[in-house]
């Protein structure tokens, strides 16, 4: 009688009552050691190259005028979308791991706060997206319908499109975040002292069925209108005629823009991937089906899941400057002009290397091909 009246006091307004009390099953609840690296070391360590990376991406294209079209204004918009990815995710994931040793134990205790949450790690993401594709779809008329693609370069019509982007990519984040609200689960735990630290009452932001349902679909369809789009391209590419021109560059440019869509496409699924199949577990749980993995594994994978999707967010630098000449010679330049302007000396008696980059920003402006 004691036992259940201390039950009943401890778990009172708690929404669901989980007895963990065999040890075995209290440790599933708790953060493992490879969650905690990736928690503690490896997110932290990818936010800071990411957003390094997109920042030395987004001056680049401020500094030299002749790199500022509609493409690149789809792409620094997508490099702000994935600085702010990058820094809320890794600000939730310590905050979480910080709070206590449970797992999906978030440091929030409002439906508010709860949706407040979701939609400031979720916001960015999504609309990071939404430009990916954006991009995806100005390089399809770039390359196989260029009349029409003279409409989007204007300034005008560029900005109504990243308006649209922003609009619909929230819109689709409002209605996501929709299936999420707060509950209160209470932990029966040992009564061993190694437990006595926990917190019986946890918080958790959790989501009905629909939300996890409506990110796997969603990630799909934007999966599939980039391919489509992107064999649409390589193939327009392929089918070129290049033997009208014996220019290098023209052929060096086609397996360039070959080359980087589907690294692009292959980059993108697989660091979706892990998110999506710890989304995929979360609705199997909902549906009391039989899961991929426990909690302590699920937390583990959800953990690996943002780690690649925050490589997904900072790995666009890395490509521009591989796959691509023009880029690479962009940020290259404009790391030199930051530097010489300073350096009191270098400004006052440039060296060779500080001449350079100022001068191709002024000479070779035609030599920058955007139209590709």
């Amino acid at each position: 009688m004691d036992a259940s009246q201390n039950i009943s006091d401890t778990c009172i307004g708690a929404d669901y009552i989980i007895n963990v009390t065999d040890p075995n099953l209290a440790m599933e609840k708790l953060f493992s050691n490879t969650a905690a690296i990736i928690y503690i070391a490896v997110i932290p360590i990818v936010c800071i190259v990411g957003i390094v990376g997109n920042g030395i991406f987004c001056v680049s294209v401020f500094m030299i005028p002749s790199m500022q079209n509609s493409l690149t204004a789809f792409m620094i918009n997508l490099a702000f979308a994935d600085i702010a990815t990058l820094a809320m995710i890794c600000f939730w994931a310590d905050l979480d791991y910080l709070t206590t040793d449970v797992v999906y134990d978030y440091p929030v205790y409002t439906d508010l706060a709860c949706y407040a949450y979701k939609m400031s790690v979720n916001g960015p993401y999504t609309i990071a997206v939404g430009f990916i594709t954006l991009i995806s779809v100005e390089r399809y008329l770039a390359i196989c319908v260029p009349m029409k693609h003279l409409i989007m370069k204007g300034t005008k019509h560029t900005l109504k499109m990243i308006i649209a982007v922003y609009i619909i990519m929230l819109t689709l984040c409002v209605v996501f975040v929709s299936g999420y609200e707060l509950h209160s689960i209470c932990y029966l735990w040992p009564s061993d002292e190694a437990f006595s630290h926990l917190p019986a009452v946890v918080p958790v932001c959790a989501s009905n069925i629909f939300s996890p349902l409506f990110s796997i679909t969603m990630f799909f369809i934007t999966l599939l209108i980039n391919c489509s789009l992107s064999f649409k391209i390589i193939s327009a590419l392929m089918n070129r005629e290049l033997k009208r021109s014996n220019s290098e560059h023209l052929k060096s440019v086609h397996r360039q823009v070959t080359r980087t869509l589907i690294i692009n496409n292959v980059v993108f699924f697989l660091c979706q991937l892990p998110l999506r199949i710890s989304f995929l577990n979360n609705t199997l749980y909902r549906l009391s089906l039989s899961t991929i993995f426990n909690a302590k594994q699920s937390q583990t994978v959800y953990g690996i899941g943002n780690v690649f999707v925050l490589i997904n967010s900072c790995i666009n630098p890395i490509l521009y400057v591989t796959c691509c000449r023009m880029y690479r010679h962009a940020m290259r330049d404009s790391l030199k002009k930051l530097v010489c302007s300073s350096n009191p000396r270098q400004r006052d008696s440039p060296s060779v290397h500080c001449i350079d980059a100022y001068n191709r920003h002024g000479i070779q402006n035609d030599g920058i091909q955007t139209g590709v």
